[in-house]
């Protein structure tokens, strides 16, 4: 028997099972618990579930579940499963079925396939989900999957094709071993691997074959989880459809062909945390080529990435141009490696990975910049130099593949860049080994970092240091060590180098040059360098350099151990070292000797100290100086060795200071306001700063401080004093106590600046309006260029008149309880901000980054991101208003223009939505005067998001400040600024560009964008037809204005004199229009002409008329409200929840909604109500073949009022074409819609047109198209209702057209419920012409079994008479039946079809009703489903079981009378099946934890519809069986669908034994006197048990813990009753008190004790304790004897 699961529940849980395990609750194996994962409760795969669904001879331990058709089931497995055969989900093939299996901790194996062969399938499509997964929490505990084929199969383990689904998810694939892949992935197919699962140490044998194998139009998405140590042709996956990998890793697989993943023919979608690597293609251990992803046909399919991350990890296997398509980043083209390092550099450009030759890198030897003039990094393609001994002959980039030994000097060509690569040159014999000629530009680099004084590799360096003679480089030209090393040099003069020409040292090494050991040679000049030219050091090492290391201090360098500088020479040093070096003894100059005419300039990071000579630094010239040229750092330090402090100069201000009367250093902490250096040392605005060392107060006297240590304080500083604070990377912590760190009093100035960057004000987290992090008093200032200040109510705030400008820093994480979390500016205060950023803070209220309260705030430049507000103003809250009338500004002014800086204001919010700078008043744009090139918003990059509180609309947000020197915006410029102002609510409208008093100002125009018909797609295809024209796609409908009503007046005030155009008292006639408040017209308004197009939103607005505006010319013309004539084109909408719409005036009694006059309307939403007139009260359609209205949509026109009383005239004349009068031979009415030319109704309401009345006809519609063809009403959709009329036509009255197409019905249109006012129903009236003869009738158009239509019957009018045009095709029976007529007569078609009947119908009401369950379940009592109405026998007649009690299928046949049809028409029986199932009831169950009490005990109790027999009640402890059978195996079921008894087994446990279940017994007192008899104790079950087998013993124990078997001499004994050998008892160990044979001769005699007694009694209160409360004292006689010593 299958079973049948779950659908809706189950296919929810299916679709997040990869995410389930880690929410899984795992069961144990046990069948009585539940296994859930998440809400879902799993299967158990069992043995009886497998017999139960397979049949005999499958076990839980050698099958699995499979699903019925269109099923789902979820399984846990119980057991390991070895399957011995193929095994296929069942239903697998041809069905939509889903399975989940969670192993539970288990394994699948066996020697069968998953799936069919594929012979069997090709054929079939099929919608089939399979998922395995574990949800045990332990990983090393789950379960895998091992199904597999004999080595030699032809086929794969597991088979996906046409539409199977396969997800694996915490399982391991493992174990297979196939000729083909383990999975192949074939046609609409798909396989996911989800976190926790594995796919290895599967193999995969045949010819172009993987682990996975994913074929065309296949598809394979990896989430998570791995594929790892698994071989094959590809050992991964072979890809030919669609691999999507966002997750997981692909690693040390081993193929053939290809390693990770090899993709020919299909997409390969890379993304997320992906990673292939570590993937080989098969050969020799330790030479196997690595094989990641492998890419064949790279121009046709190569690799797309998106949504990369860095942690990602793709190794490429070759490379073609554009084989990886996708976005990536600096951050993650770390992610993509080479297999082949020698296939080149991977880089980025222009977001496409790119790739450069493998040798690639700037030539400073690295891919970043060096210090000195080497600023940008100069990339270079480096061409291998395999030579051993020569270097290159011709010019370009080289590098070494070995080590270079030179016979003879090497002289490189122009331009010629040399990077050692990790190698040395060496010098054969002696000579310079490299020579560079006057004309010449070379470069020496070195990639690696291999040098080290330890390890002379990357060097340039003699065979034999120790008889070597020669320079490392004689430079004639221009030299640049960019890195490497020049080692062991000695020349016949200098050492390392020796410069003519131009020698730039940039990094690198000059090491123990000019020191020959062994040999004794004297070098006269330079050790390290001899220089005659110029030489620039910017960087490296000139270290250990001229001295003796093994012969004696006399021999080495005798000027300049490390650097001589020539007569001619200059030695510039910004950077690098000098140390180590050492001269001769009488030598001068260990690091430097400065020859007469030479030069030397220092500065910077220079170091030169720990030389080997107190003449660090010589000069042949005693008047020669060391010239500072740059400011030393605080790296720096200069050993001047012997010179005098005044023999150094320098070129600006306070470039060092003198340390120990030897060492120049820093001269302490000098910078500028912003934090940074004048490299020249003569900016005014430089201080030095001293040191504050305090860590728990702030500096107060006047000065610059710099701060040494964090600090905390507890309290706020006032600062009295100018005072310079730099933060210099620490941190202020201002304790909750404190309202500020800061306050600023009257003409004081605080700068807080900070040099490293990283300095902070931290006030916590405390959100209070007082606590500041700056206050700054009236006329105090405040000026921030560095630093951050966060934790505080508000960051800074600014009182009245009081000034705080910022240059730099950040305010950040401030949180205020009312306005102002980041700057809170107070009336007449300033803020002015020219940088830094003002981030992540908020207020409960107003400005979460600046709050303006009436005051003065400037933004040059800086960012406001980030922040928040509860109410308004997540950016900025303005409420300060500019001026340009006076060429004055006060409020917010924008001023991009000095210094050019960007301002940013985006990215803040209120309750989650853009709120950026909120206004409320106009704010200032200004930029320099007389400059026309200034910076603007636009040049600088500037960006402000705007939401505009007030003014809404026609007032100025943006204003161009007018200077009086000129040079003020111009239109041109303001108009090119314009879109850096953007609307955080597109939908508030539009910044445009306009004049206003003669300044340029942007103004807010505020639209409101949605279609005509305001409906969305489904319900506009109901109600319009189609998408097309004006009603298709959005329109931005612009605010109707004051403004804008003058414009399209013509004036500003009336022409009859009745005072200002107003947008309240004035409509626009052509544009696209929304209004903002209520309108009450003043004079006639007309849309005339077809130039006028007008589409106006009511936006919930609406339209009424003055009392005044009763007619245009003082005539008896009746009046309409709006007027469209002359091919004018009007639409009126309404987007709002509660629309508008057109109202009449209940003062004016000849007033109508809309008349359309030979042009074209539409309402689509809102109402026409409220208007009383002759005729067409609501709406009126002029009698011209031009034109039309339609009602759409959600439009209705209610509740007007017609008054015409005349009679309906046939062949005389309609109203004129003005439709103002009615002439006496006329026909008129309509209280709703009086038409005359072309209606269309297709609403989507029910009272579309409701509630309407006319005097005499047509409460609803009155349609006239009388005389022509042209005109005509075509009611599609919607509901005419509850409208009256005095006479015909409550709802609608309609004449006919020459071609009897006066009235189309279509769709689900609704005519019922309207009367004549006498109540008569009276809904759909056709009227009889008189003169002529003919009568108007229906025709159709696709209307459907959802109208509702009612007629009125006419006596003596045959069926067909009320129809046009139908046949049997386009009104069919069910359609037909859905028009009947007042008498409740429907309309039928005769047998032949050809002809339509009035018949007499079943009424609605007598219908008989039919439960909505037919399905019943037994009671015991008679039931049934049908409700058969009182009267309803007049009609048809009921027989058969409507009545039942049994179980049982029962049917009942309803029967027409002669003479009735059924209101569908039709005349046939109606059969209903229903039926009585049994109940089910729950079989009795055990009742448990029941214990042996000697008494009877009941194990179950009968329910209902069953009876007990056998053991239901028991005494003695055991097992004891009970039947359970039903009382009616026809009528009640077990809950499990079966009949038969049931057999329940219960059970009565043990008792454990107590003492108080046994009756024991002592010796007397008097007995328990030593006599050498025993002493014993006795014990039986008590008599409240029945009689049973049962042994007691009594063990005794004496003093020494040894057993006694008969208790004799005296003593005390410890007793023991031991119970055994019952059924009803459990064995037990019971303790009974200690028996105690008391000493012969110690007994207490009667005569001794009556003497006691007498003295006890004659004690004054023997009852009583000294402190005289009542005292019970209970005592044995074990302790009474005791206490008299009887016993011991």
């Amino acid at each position: 028997m299958k079973k049948k699961w779950m659908g809706g529940l189950l296919a929810l849980v299916l679709a997040a099972l990869c995410m389930l395990p880690t929410q899984a609750q795992a069961a144990s194996s046990s069948t009585t618990e539940k296994h859930m994962h998440g809400d879902v409760e799993c299967i158990p795969w069992t043995d009886a579930r497998a017999r139960e669904e397979l049949g005999a001879g499958h076990t839980a331990r050698n099958s699995l579940p499979d699903v019925d058709y269109g099923q789902l089931g979820i399984y846990y497995l119980t057991q390991d499963v070895y399957l011995p055969e193929d095994w296929t989900p069942y239903t697998w093939w041809g069905a939509t079925n889903s399975l989940t299996i969670c192993l539970n901790g288990h394994t699948i194996n066996g020697a069968g396939i998953l799936g069919k062969d594929e012979s069997t399938y090709n054929d079939i499509t099929d919608q089939q989900s399979l998922t395995l997964m574990d949800c045990t929490e332990d990983a090393s505990k789950r379960g895998s999957f091992g199904v597999y084929n004999s080595t030699g199969s032809k086929n794969s383990a597991i088979l996906l094709k046409r539409g199977n689904n396969l997800t694996l998810s915490n399982v391991t694939l493992t174990g297979i071993d196939c000729a083909k892949a383990a999975i192949t992935v074939g046609d609409r197919a798909t396989l996911n691997l989800c976190d926790g699962a594995s796919i290895e140490y599967n193999k995969s044998t045949g010819d172009k074959q993987a682990t996975i194998v994913i074929n065309k139009g296949g598809t394979f998405n990896m989430t998570g989880g791995q594929i790892r140590d698994n071989k094959g042709y590809a050992g991964g996956v072979l890809n030919n459809g669609t691999f999507n990998m966002t997750g997981g890793s692909i690693f040390n697989n081993v193929g053939t062909a290809y390693g990770g993943i090899a993709t020919g023919s299909g997409i390969l979608n890379i993304g997320g945390t992906a990673k292939v690597y570590y993937n080989y293609k098969d050969g020799a251990p330790g030479t196997q080529p690595r094989s990641n992803v492998c890419m064949l046909n790279p121009e046709s399919y190569p690799i797309h990435v998106s949504g990369l991350q860095s942690a990602a990890k793709i190794a490429l296997n070759s490379w073609a141009d554009g084989i990886v398509q996708g976005k990536v980043t600096d951050e993650t083209l770390g992610c993509f490696s080479l297999d082949d390092p020698d296939l080149g550099v991977l880089y980025v450009e222009n977001e496409q990975l790119k790739k450069l030759p493998a040798h690639y890198h700037c030539v400073c030897g690295a891919e970043h910049t060096v210090s000195g003039s080497h600023t940008a990094a100069n990339l270079q393609t480096f061409t291998p130099w395999e030579s051993e001994d020569s270097l290159p002959t011709e010019a370009g980039c080289y590098h070494l593949t070995k080590n270079v030994t030179l016979s003879e000097t090497w002289k490189p060509k122009e331009g010629t860049v040399l990077c050692t690569n990790g190698h040395s040159i060496i010098a054969g014999g002696s000579f310079d080994i490299i020579t560079v000629d006057s004309d010449v530009t070379f470069s020496l680099t070195d990639c690696s970092s291999d040098w080290s004084e330890y390890h002379n590799a990357s060097a340039l360096m003699p065979a034999d240091n120790s008889t070597y003679r020669g320079n490392g480089v004689r430079n004639n030209g221009t030299f640049n060590l960019y890195m490497g090393a020049i080692v062991g040099c000695v020349g016949e003069d200098g050492g390392g180098v020796y410069n003519n020409g131009t020698f730039n040292m940039y990094a690198g090494h000059i090491y123990r040059d000019g020191d020959q050991g062994g040999v004794g040679v004297v070098v006269e000049h330079g050790g390290g360098v001899l220089n005659n030219g110029t030489f620039n050091m910017y960087g490296g090492s000139i270290r250990n350099n001229g001295r003796a290391s093994s012969v004696g201090s006399d021999v080495g360098v005798r000027y300049g151990g490390g650097v001589y500088v020539g007569t001619s020479g200059t030695f510039t040093m910004t950077g690098g070292d000098i140390m180590g070096n050492g001269v001769i003894i009488g030598g001068q100059g260990s690091a430097i000797y400065v020859d007469d005419g030479g030069a030397l300039k220092l500065g910077k990071n220079v170091q030169i100290w720990n030389n080997n000579s107190a003449s660090s630094i010589a000069f042949a010239n005693d008047s020669a100086n060391i010239s500072i040229i740059r400011r030393l750092s605080d790296s720096a330090k200069i050993d001047i060795g012997s010179l005098s402090a005044d023999r150094v100069t320098q070129t600006g201000n306070n470039f060092y200071t003198v340390e120990n009367s030897r060492y120049l250093v820093s001269p302490g902490h000098i910078h500028k306001p912003d934090g940074t250096e004048d490299p020249n040392g003569n900016d005014e605005t430089e201080a030095i700063y001293e040191k504050w060392t305090s860590t728990d107060s702030l500096p107060t006297t006047a000065g610059a401080w710099r701060l040494m240590n964090d600090v905390t304080v507890s309290s706020g500083t006032v600062l009295n004093e100018d005072v310079t604070l730099c933060l210099n990377g620490h941190t202020i912590t201002v304790k909750d106590g404190a309202d500020y760190t800061y306050y600023v009093t009257r003409s004081h100035t605080l700068n807080i600046v900070d040099c490293q960057g990283s300095g902070v004000i931290n006030g916590g987290s405390t959100a209070a309006s007082k606590r500041a992090g700056v206050k700054v008093e009236s006329y105090g200032t405040f000026n921030l260029y560095a630093g951050t200040i966060k934790g505080f109510g508000s960051g800074v705030a600014v009182q009245k008149s009081a000034t705080f400008k910022m240059y730099g820093g950040a305010i950040s994480g401030n949180h205020s309880d009312s306005a102002g979390g980041g700057v809170a500016v107070q009336k007449n205060g300033s803020f002015e901000m020219y940088g830094g950023s003002i981030t992540g803070n908020s207020a409960a209220t107003y400005g979460g980054g600046v709050y303006d309260n009436v005051a003065y705030v400037t933004l040059y430049g800086g960012s406001i991101t980030g922040n928040t507000a509860g109410t308004q103003g997540g950016g900025i809250y303005n409420n300060s208003e500019g001026s340009v009338s006076s060429n004055s500004y006060a409020g917010l002014l924008l001023y991009p223009t000095r210094g050019g800086y960007k301002i940013t204001v985006t990215g803040n919010t209120v309750g989650g939505a853009a709120n950026n700078l909120a206004t409320a008043q106009t704010i200032m744009l200004s930029r320099e005067w007389s400059n026309y090139y200034s910076p603007t918003l636009r040049s600088t990059g500037s960006t402000i998001g705007m939401t505009v509180l007030e003014p809404a609309n026609g007032k100025d947000v943006v204003e161009a400040y007018r200077g009086s020197s000129g040079g003020y915006y111009n239109a041109g410029d303001l108009s090119r600024d314009l879109p850096r102002f953007t609307l955080d609510d597109n939908k508030d409208g539009q910044m445009e560009l306009t004049t206003w008093d003669g300044a340029f100002v942007i103004q807010l125009t505020v639209y409101h964008k949605h279609s005509i018909c305001n409906l969305d797609s489904a319900s506009h295809d109901i109600s319009v037809a189609g998408h097309s024209g004006e009603c298709g796609g959005e329109i931005d409908f612009k605010e109707w204005t004051d403004y804008e009503a003058q414009k399209d007046y013509g004036s500003t005030t009336f022409a009859s004199g009745s005072g200002y155009v107003r947008a309240t008292n004035w409509l626009p006639r052509t544009g696209n229009w929304y209004l903002s408040k209520d309108v009450t017209l003043e004079e006639t308004w007309e849309a005339n002409g077809s130039d006028k197009k007008l589409n106006l939103c009511f936006n919930g607005h609406t339209v009424t008329s003055a009392d005044s505006n009763t007619s245009a010319d003082g005539s008896t013309k009746t009046k309409s409200l709006l007027r469209v004539t002359a091919l004018a084109k009007v639409n009126l909408t309404d987007c709002a929840a509660t629309p508008g719409g057109l109202r009449g005036n209940s003062a004016l009694t000849a007033q109508r909604g809309l008349q359309v006059s030979n042009a074209y309307a539409n309402l689509y939403n809102g109402t026409v109500t409220g208007f009383t007139t002759s005729y067409g009260a609501g709406v009126s359609v002029e009698p011209r073949e031009g034109g039309s209205f339609g009602l759409y949509g959600n439009a209705a026109i209610q509740y007007n009022k017609s008054t015409n009383t005349g009679d309906l005239i046939f062949g005389g004349y309609l109203p004129n074409s003005d439709l103002e009068k009615v002439s006496e031979e006329s026909s008129a009415g309509g209280g709703g819609v009086a038409n005359y030319g072309k209606f269309t109704m297709n609403s989507l309401r029910s009272d579309a047109i409701a509630y309407n009345s006319a005097a005499r006809f047509g409460g609803g519609l009155f349609n006239w198209p009388n005389g022509t063809q042209y005109r005509w009403a075509k009611l599609l959709n919607g509901g005419i209702t509850g409208n009256t009329a005095g006479e015909m036509g409550g709802g609608v009255l309609t004449s006919r057209n020459p071609s009897d197409t006066a009235l189309t019905l279509g769709g689900s249109v609704s005519i019922t419920g309207n009367t004549l006012t006498d109540d008569t129903d009276d809904n759909l009236y056709l009227v009889t012409d008189t003169k002529n003869g003919s009568v108007a009738k229906i025709s159709v158009s696709g209307l459907t079994e959802d109208a509702d239509i009612q007629v009125v019957e006419v006596e003596g009018r045959e069926g067909k008479d009320y129809f046009s045009g139908v046949t049997y095709e386009t009104l069919p029976p069910e359609v037909l039946a859905r028009i009947t007529t007042n008498n409740g007569s429907i309309f039928a078609w005769n047998e032949a079809h050809d002809t339509i009947l009035l018949v007499q119908a079943v009424p609605a009401d007598l219908m008989p009703v039919v439960a909505a369950e037919t399905t019943l379940t037994y009671s015991g009592e008679e039931q049934t489903v049908l409700t058969v109405p009182e009267g309803a026998d007049t009609y048809y007649t009921v027989s058969g079981e409507d009545k039942a009690m049994d179980v049982g299928e029962y049917t009942i046949t309803l029967r027409l009378n002669e003479g009735y049809v059924w209101p569908d028409g039709t005349e046939t029986d109606k059969t209903i099946q229903w039926k009585i199932q049994p109940m089910k009831v729950k079989a009795p169950a055990a009742v448990t934890g029941l214990i042996y009490n000697g008494e009877t005990q009941t194990g179950m109790a009968a329910g209902e519809g069953c009876t007990l027999e056998g053991e239901f009640k028991a005494v003695n402890a055991g097992e004891h069986t009970a039947v359970a059978k039903l009382t009616n195996t026809a009528n009640y079921q077990w809950d499990d669908g079966t009949t038969e008894d049931k057999t329940i087994v219960w059970s009565i446990g043990e008792k454990t034994p107590a003492v108080s279940d046994f009756a024991v017994t002592y010796p007397r007192s008097e007995d328990l006197v030593y006599n050498g008899n025993a002493k014993k104790v006795t014990a039986k079950l008590s008599d409240s048990y029945p009689a049973q087998d049962i042994t007691l013993t009594v063990v005794y124990t004496n003093a020494d813990g040894i057993a006694v078997e008969e208790p004799t001499n005296a003593g005390t004994y410890t007793v023991k009753l031991c119970v055994s050998g019952s059924s009803n008892f459990a064995a037990a160990e019971l303790a009974l008190d200690d028996l105690t044979i008391v000493p012969m001769g110690q007994e207490l005699s009667f005569a001794e004790a009556d003497k006691l007694i007498d003295e006890l009694l004659k004690l004054e209160n023997p009852y009583n304790c000294p402190h005289g409360r009542p005292t019970i004292v209970a005592i044995s006689k074990y302790e009474m004897e005791k206490k008299f010593k009887r016993i011991v």
